[in-house]
């Protein structure tokens, strides 16, 4: 239920979800589950191109709040392998509220690599994750 909140069609669900996912007595777990559920969205992806269809604006919102879930779970897992090669992905997109959320978490799990990929980003929301 908690990971289903966190990408619901209320914005205002996924924020509480994601506010709430902090104080769960096992958070590794629903880091564990919150990056199944990226992967699914990513492969589900692969195949729409990138810009302002309705198909993609659906994965690019739950993108957003799953990775937003994940980065308040900073902390929470031991192997962050899944997250670190996630995030070379997102990266990459088109969408800056994506790459924004991608700055963050791997601000958050101090993930350098992929803060590098996003030092040239020119996006004032992206980049504001890069100067902390």
């Amino acid at each position: 239920s908690f990971i289903k909140s966190v990408t619901d069609i209320n914005p205002s669900v996924s924020r509480h979800a994601c506010e709430i996912i902090k104080y769960i007595d096992n958070p590794e777990y629903i880091f564990n589950r919150l990056i199944q559920e990226v992967q699914k969205v990513l492969a589900e992806t692969e195949g729409i191109k990138q810009g302002r269809t309705y198909t993609q604006n659906k994965k690019n919102f739950a993108l957003f709040w799953l990775l937003e879930g994940i980065s308040g779970l900073a902390g929470a897992a031991d192997d962050t392998e899944l997250l670190k090669e996630i995030l070379h992905k997102t990266a990459l997109f088109h969408d800056y509220t994506i790459r924004e959320k991608t700055a963050k978490t791997a601000g958050l799990y101090n993930l350098t690599e992929v803060l590098k990929l996003l030092e040239n980003d020119e996006n004032i929301y992206v980049r504001k994750y890069l100067l902390t």
